[in-house]
């Protein structure tokens, strides 16, 4: 059976409920682009082998980067695993993941921050914009699952909105605290006149790509560089670096924030020289000689 064949018929189906559409794209494109290296369709029971997927993983990172080399070892590594449970090979040695260069995650400065604020009175939509950009600062959310919140998911009494479980990475509802102070008036102008099953911030263009290329004017007009293919993301990791400089909450609170899985996945997330420059002198407590 060929690989294509096997994740359609057997690994899919299984995997149904629980597979996002995103990452079973991820598994057919690694599929598409073994079979494109072996110049034919793969086969489960021949080509899942560990000198072959070696040899495609360093042919394949000539050409792309060292993470989209791992994403494709994962992919081919996760259906080679399901073949295995189900009897058709062997379970597949270890296979060596590539060295990823760890690149500084893009953060913004507090004064960048001031200035995408006051930029956005020059948005068409200037209170949706300035109370989703201070809803994100606050609770460091992925901008999909806050677009998803409804006028309900908010309390204005407790000063929290209710990210759904449903429409969350991790499966798993989320209750955020938003500052008293700037945030909350903002979400009361925002839901002025709503039902309370409307969405706080629907979005009236007709793709959300659009929406990217606003936040991306909007980054103009403050004078902001935003980095190609950053965007919302970055405000994420803004909030976890500002939580991890901070000696009373520090690198724990921060992966608990993000709902990460592990400190470590949290650590790709945070700009650790803006930590260090506002981190405690050690040298400065250490007595003299």
């Amino acid at each position: 059976m060929n690989v294509c064949e096997f994740l359609n018929a057997h690994y899919w189906p299984e995997h149904a409920l629980t597979l996002k559409r995103a990452s079973l794209d991820q598994l057919r494109w690694a599929v598409i682009t073994f079979d494109r290296w072996l110049t034919r369709p793969s086969v489960v029971e021949t080509d899942f082998d560990r000198l072959r997927l070696l040899t495609y993983l360093a042919a394949r990172q000539q050409k792309v980067s060292p993470a989209t080399v791992n994403k494709d070892r994962r992919s081919l590594l996760c259906l080679w695993r399901h073949a295995a449970e189900l009897g058709m090979v062997a379970p597949p040695p270890k296979i060596p993941k590539a060295k990823c260069p760890q690149a500084v995650p893009h953060t913004f400065t507090h004064d960048e921050l001031h200035r995408l604020l006051l930029a956005t009175n020059e948005m068409h939509d200037r209170i949706w914009w300035r109370s989703l950009l201070l809803a994100l600062l606050d609770t460091a959310a992925r901008v999909s699952a806050m677009l998803a919140a409804k006028v309900e998911d908010v309390s204005f009494s407790n000063a929290t909105i209710h990210l759904r479980p449903e429409h969350s990475k991790t499966m798993q509802g989320h209750l955020c605290a938003v500052s008293k102070t700037d945030t909350l008036p903002a979400l009361a102008a925002q839901c002025l006149g709503r039902e309370p099953s409307d969405l706080v911030w629907p979005w009236p263009r007709k793709t959300k790509r659009r929406l990217f290329t606003h936040f991306r004017e909007l980054c103009e007009k403050a004078g902001v560089k935003l980095p190609r293919f950053k965007a919302f993301h970055s405000l994420r990791r803004t909030t976890a670096t500002n939580v991890a400089s901070d000696p009373q909450l520090g690198l724990l609170q921060a992966s608990r924030l993000l709902q990460h899985s592990s400190i470590a996945v949290t650590s790709r997330y945070i700009d650790f020289d803006r930590v260090q420059a506002s981190a405690v002198r050690i040298c400065d407590r250490l007595p003299r000689p």
